[in-house]
């Protein structure tokens, strides 16, 4: 970053502090109990986020009392907006007859069918409380399908499918055994690509590069099922990179050749996005 830049960055900085002491003092209060002072690492923004007091709908407001427009809603979760009067009613009638029994309810069943009405390659529904949960589950349901336990799972750079399944741009050297002297810190330790493996969940990744449907090809040529650790149980596909930038497919047909190598080769394909879903 130039001096140049990095004053401007700075005097803007100064000028974010400056208006929001209120979330300054809500987010000192937040890291003594949750590790950065948050629940999801995507919401921490330096030097300290906003603390966002009330929502209705498209309007947020934040702990020093300024209004914003809601251009995130949710990552496509939210398209109601806050506050929906259709939407406050069916929560306030639901509450009233409990919530959360131990026990199966018409309600979900209910849902589940709509579902599959709506979108007919869906078979059947499994309802999880985040992507990471339902991630983890379809890479069990894969292997466990397969019988390949202990197979690789194929996903890509820029990818990110949930807390424990984070793959960003340069990380591609050290999942697929090709680390140079550029991946590792001038004192020997580990380069943030490592670190950020090892907290990733303990699944054999492959990443193949977006919109590349060659190195795809690669990497399954490079995977035989007589090296005796299962070949390839599963792949993780974006059909966009919303972590990654907003990056689409180059082509109308890429995404519909990806799925087909893999189904021609009886491996599970995971279509996994957040932004894109709707």
């Amino acid at each position: 970053m130039t001096d140049r830049i990095q004053a401007a960055y700075a005097e803007a900085e100064a000028r974010y502090a400056a208006a929001n002491p209120a979330s300054r003092e809500a987010h000192e209060t937040a890291t003594a109990s949750l590790p950065g002072g948050n629940t999801h690492s995507v919401l921490h923004w330096a030097p300290y986020p906003l603390c966002i007091s009330s929502a209705e709908g498209y309007t947020l407001r934040d702990a020093d009392g300024h209004a914003y427009t809601d251009l995130l809603g949710e990552y496509s979760a939210g398209l109601y907006g806050h506050s929906n009067p259709v939407l406050l009613a069916a929560i306030t009638e639901t509450a009233a007859r409990g919530l959360s029994y131990g026990g199966p309810h018409a309600a979900e069943a209910k849902l589940a069918g709509l579902i599959r009405d709506r979108f007919p390659s869906i078979e059947q529904v499994r309802f999880t409380n985040s992507g990471t949960e339902a991630n983890l589950m379809a890479l069990a349901a894969a292997k466990a399908f397969t019988g390949r336990h202990r197979g690789k799972v194929v996903v890509f750079e820029g990818g990110y499918h949930g807390g424990v399944l984070v793959f960003p741009f340069g990380c591609k050297e050290v999942y697929n055994g090709q680390i140079t002297g550029s991946e590792l810190k001038e004192d020997g330790g580990k380069s943030k690509y490592e670190v950020l493996r090892a907290l990733n969940a303990s699944h054999d990744f492959l990443v193949a590069t977006y919109n590349d449907p060659a190195s795809v090809d690669a990497l399954i040529a490079s995977v035989s099922d007589a090296d005796g650790d299962d070949g390839i149980a599963a792949i993780l596909l974006e059909p966009m990179l919303g972590s990654g930038g907003g990056v689409v497919s180059n082509s109308r047909g890429y995404f519909l050749l990806i799925s087909a190598t893999f189904q021609s080769r009886s491996f599970p394909f995971r279509a996994n996005t957040a932004p894109g879903s709707f």
